[in-house]
């Protein structure tokens, strides 16, 4: 853990995005957040909403990573945390195909997420043109915000673990 503190301490920055596989998987995970609250950092912590959020300090930002039918994972979502969801928090929606553009939006309308948070929706990369998805939110009006998998771009090509 000192050794995490001080590598994020070189970078400088204030705020700081806990992400990775599952971050909540790893029972430290409250003592790592704790001890970079505690240096007046903002934490985003990026989960992919299949295990609880609701012990998590209330100073942290959750992006919620909701999986969609075609990522096959759409069964592992925690849908109590949606109650643990604030103005500061996000829930992220990764779109491949039309099927997941009508989930995203059911689950979006079921539980009011555009009052509760910030909602993104993402193509992608690969089975979804960004250009495609930005049709379907103008079309439909929606209060979302689109993004692209940055990762993807940044680093093509390579595995997870990046």
């Amino acid at each position: 853990m000192d050794e995490i503190i001080s590598q994020v301490r070189g970078y400088g920055t204030h705020p700081v995005l806990v992400t990775g596989g599952e971050p909540l998987m790893h029972k430290e995970i409250h003592d790592l957040i704790h001890l970079l609250l505690e240096e007046g950092r903002t934490v985003l912590l990026e989960t992919s909403g299949s295990l609880p959020v609701e012990a998590l300090d209330p100073r942290v930002i959750k992006v919620l990573d909701i999986k969609c039918p075609g990522s096959g994972e759409a069964d592992k979502t925690c849908w109590s945390n949606m109650n643990f969801l604030n103005k500061q928090d996000e829930v992220k929606f990764v779109i491949c195909h039309q099927e997941d553009y009508r989930f995203a939006c059911e689950v979006g309308r079921l539980y009011r997420l555009t009052d509760k948070c910030k909602v993104l929706f993402s193509a992608a990369q690969g089975f979804l043109q960004p250009c495609e998805l930005a049709a379907w939110i103008l079309r439909d009006h929606l209060s979302v915000r689109l993004q692209i998998q940055l990762h993807k771009f940044l680093w093509p090509g390579k595995p997870r673990g990046v």
